[in-house]
């Protein structure tokens, strides 16, 4: 399959990137180290890949090398189809070399770029998620001369240049904010004292269940899971909620949740926090979570608050256990020191917290905005240089 574009009077032919394309899957090293020793080099996984954070380095053995300047691509994971510059050392196994024959690495990089989105939704595998490799082979693009190439990436980069200065910016304002909720939170809780454990201000505190996949369904009770917890909040996502159809008697009928309830992750994430509303209907958790139900329930958002405040999470994780998967015990929540406040006191320091957060959303939601018509801009800008008009 092929078709004309013309550029400088000259018309190029539109050709599939598998006829030029070389790819080349990186493995998983044979021998590795937290070090760079000698005769090691890093070996580029995916954190290395995205952050250039480099935690791993190998001799090299069985592995793909790459030099600094090749062209990665992700074939596995949530991330697949996202391309990038390399640094010198060996290819990740869950990523791939990849070059074309007649095409600049910042030319198929930028091109590559372009194309993201849509590599990205065409993910191949019912559990891990992999790179359509022949979704990729079938893209068409035009080999202009080297010279040409190097004038359409000068373009793009100025161009491209001029909207990560402004996503950066944007960016820099949303950390801005994460710092004023601390600041807000500090204000609201710093003055108190500490008067009584968990224990002694909770009715309950447990974990949801496990088995629970047996009882998944595409309508029913929410489950709560610890990914629709949220780190800058105390709100729970529903956005993809997973919904259960439970049978009246079963063991994880014990946790379900009442308005007022405080939830904690106890695994991976720790300390996530989320708090459950009066709209929050049917809803269970599973065994990453713990439940807090205080004693008086219109305590439970102030002590919600009081947990994602810094001075909650300090006291929350520093009886952290565990050398490789970190978690909390439910003892370790239980012996958790928090504040007491009256009704009273407790109205008037949600209502301050939450006016603050509040505006602090808005401005969020302002910038998510700002951040989606950048990329949107810069789909344009790529589109434009690869496929004309």
């Amino acid at each position: 399959m092929w078709s004309w574009w013309h550029d400088r009077g000259v018309f190029l032919e539109l050709v599939e990137l598998g006829s030029i394309l070389k790819l080349e899957k990186g493995r998983k090293p044979v021998r590795q180290d937290c070090r760079c020793g000698d005769g090691f080099a890093p070996y580029v996984d995916i954190e290395a890949f995205e952050t250039g954070n480099i935690r791993r380095y190998t001799d090299g053995e069985k592995c793909v090398p790459c030099e600094e300047g090749d062209i990665l691509i992700v074939c596995d994971g949530s991330r697949s189809g996202l391309a990038g510059y390399a640094v010198k050392g060996y290819v990740g196994s869950t990523l791939a070399k990849i070059s074309a024959e007649g095409l600049s690495g910042p030319y198929l990089f930028h091109f590559l770029q372009g194309k993201y989105s849509l590599l990205n939704t065409r993910k191949r595998g019912t559990g891990t998620p992999h790179l359509d490799v022949e979704m990729l082979r079938g893209l068409r693009l035009r080999v202009p001369a080297p010279s040409e190439q190097e004038r359409t990436v000068a373009r793009l980069e100025e161009q491209l240049a001029q909207l990560n200065a402004a996503e950066t910016r944007l960016k820099a304002v949303k950390e801005h904010l994460r710092a004023y909720r601390q600041a807000v939170l500090k204000e609201a809780f710093s003055k108190m004292e500490r008067a009584c454990t968990v224990r002694e201000a909770a009715s309950l505190v447990t974990s949801g269940s496990r088995g629970w996949a047996r009882y998944y369904s595409e309508a029913g009770a929410k489950f709560i899971r610890i990914g629709n917890l949220t780190r800058d909040s105390i709100r729970i996502n529903l956005e993809h909620v997973q919904h259960v159809s439970l049978k009246s008697g079963v063991e994880g009928s014990r946790t379900r949740l009442l308005p007022g309830d405080v939830l904690v992750s106890i695994t991976a994430d720790l300390g996530s926090i989320g708090y459950v509303g009066e709209d929050m209907g049917e809803a269970y958790i599973n065994q990453h979570i713990a439940l807090v139900r205080f004693r008086n329930p219109s305590q439970g958002k102030v002590m919600a608050w009081y947990f994602r405040s810094d001075f909650g999470q300090a006291d929350l994780l520093k009886n952290k256990r565990g050398a490789g998967k970190l978690g909390l015990g439910l003892e370790d929540i239980r012996g958790v020191k928090v504040p007491f406040v009256s009704e009273a006191e407790g109205s008037r320091i949600l209502e301050r917290i939450e006016q603050r957060f509040s505006a602090c959303e808005q401005m969020e939601r302002t910038i998510e905005t700002a951040l989606r018509q950048s990329e949107a801009l810069r789909q344009s800008i790529l589109k434009k240089a690869f496929e004309g008009d």
